[in-house]
């Protein structure tokens, strides 16, 4: 058995090749989208599963920090012009991103914005667990702030 090879079969196995990769790639590009429209129900079974893993009285604190780290002015502004610029497509969420343990009797907040390649941090909280005082943790300077000096000193807010 003998195989010619002519350019008529290159050129027919080109488009054959190409018209493969083109389906193939269409496919992939569905399937992350949907990936993307079916990942905020599938992350909020996760976190509907931790929260009922975890004690009454954790879960309440925990409500506590997301109510009141979200009703902060500044947070409630930048998330308001965050979603302006953005024309709703984007918001800030409020995220316990490390737990009281042995060493820190604090939970740390970000607020941040999930802008489809990372989550853009605009700020950072700790809040304590017995107290319950909030302070505002400056990356920049490595500082703890009360509210009530970072209001005052913020210079970055400029809202209209």
């Amino acid at each position: 058995m003998r195989i010619q090879i002519t350019s008529t079969n290159i050129f027919s196995n080109l488009i054959k090749i190409f018209f493969v990769c083109t389906i193939i790639s269409c496919s992939t590009k569905e399937k992350k989208h949907n990936i993307k429209a079916n990942k905020p129900s599938s992350q909020n079974k996760i976190d509907q599963s931790i929260l009922n893993s975890k004690p009454s009285k954790m879960r309440k604190n925990e409500d506590w920090i997301y109510d009141t780290i979200f009703s902060i002015e500044e947070v409630q502004k930048e998330n308001e012009y965050l979603v302006k610029q953005t024309k709703g497509d984007r918001n800030l969420s409020v995220v316990i991103y490390s737990y009281p343990n042995a060493i820190n009797n604090y939970y740390w907040i970000k607020v941040w914005e999930d802008n489809d390649d990372a989550y853009a941090t605009h700020f950072n909280f700790y809040v304590y667990t017995k107290t319950r005082k909030i302070m505002f943790y400056d990356t920049v300077n490595d500082t703890l702030l009360e509210l009530q000096v970072w209001k005052k000193d913020y210079k970055y807010f400029n809202f209209k």
